[in-house]
């Protein structure tokens, strides 16, 4: 191979990096969380608030809200249990209508790198430090562009994530949500309290997202149907900024 080869392969190798949260990842049933990722509310047990109504109006209502934005900007964390070890991703996500995104890594996990999907429909990417200066292409479904908790970065934004939700409806996963927006010490607001859950199993959640009642745009989602359960946060939401394309350009 000539040092050019090895490079890029080099790069691909630790360009698994970049989303913000589902898709193929290897699944498990769901259940108690490692005791490291115990917290008040992290538990797949169910339901966390007994007043609920069935929630498929309530995911119609969350994608159009996640469609109708031209663009915006967040904040957002990841946070990975996985058996002894707990991993945690912190980044800014940019996204731009049809589906332009670019994502900056923040925290200790995989600090500065930064990848772009853009108008060509190409993933173009960089790791952090002296890697910066390496940038290279790759199909946006690479099995490279994934999060730490496997979710793939085409697929991380609000509106595809809304779309999954009524895609499991489809295929027979239940849902259920709050029928008021109820405070929750944990979460720091009122929220709408949304839970995913197979009919034959009822009192173990799949999927639990909370949901801000003003803008009816999800905060935070906890995932407990992974092998490794996690939960991914967005704060500080900047919508309808009209982000300049030379954003999405690397």
């Amino acid at each position: 191979m000539t040092l050019r080869t090895y490079l890029h392969l080099f790069l691909a190798i630790l360009l698994a990096v970049c989303a913000s949260a589902p898709a193929p990842a290897k699944q498990s049933a769901a259940g108690t969380p490692p005791e490291h990722a115990k917290t008040l509310i992290f538990t797949a047990n169910g339901p966390l608030i007994d007043k609920t109504v069935d929630g498929a109006d309530f995911i119609e209502k969350l994608h159009q809200h996640t469609s109708a934005l031209k663009d915006y900007s967040c904040e957002f964390e990841i946070v990975v249990y996985k058996k002894d070890s707990t991993v945690v991703e912190k980044g800014i996500l940019y996204f731009k209508q049809p589906r332009l995104m670019r994502l900056e890594e923040k925290g200790d996990y995989k600090k500065g790198a930064v990848v772009v999907l853009g108008a060509n429909g190409k993933a173009r990417g960089h790791l952090g430090g002296a890697m910066k200066y390496f940038t290279m292409t790759l199909e946006p479904d690479s099995s490279w562009l994934v999060a730490s908790n496997s979710y793939p970065m085409k697929d991380s934004d609000l509106m595809s994530l809304s779309a999954f939700l009524k895609n499991w409806l489809v295929q027979g996963i239940k849902s259920r949500v709050t029928e008021e927006p109820v405070t929750i010490e944990e979460i720091g607001q009122p929220v709408h309290v949304l839970e995913m859950y197979k009919s034959s199993d009822p009192k173990t959640v799949l999927k639990r997202i909370y949901i801000d009642p003003q803008t009816h745009l999800p905060i935070r989602w906890d995932d407990h149907d992974y092998e490794n359960p996690s939960r991914s946060k967005w704060k500080n939401l900047k919508t309808n900024i009209e982000l300049s394309e030379d954003l999405f350009k690397l």
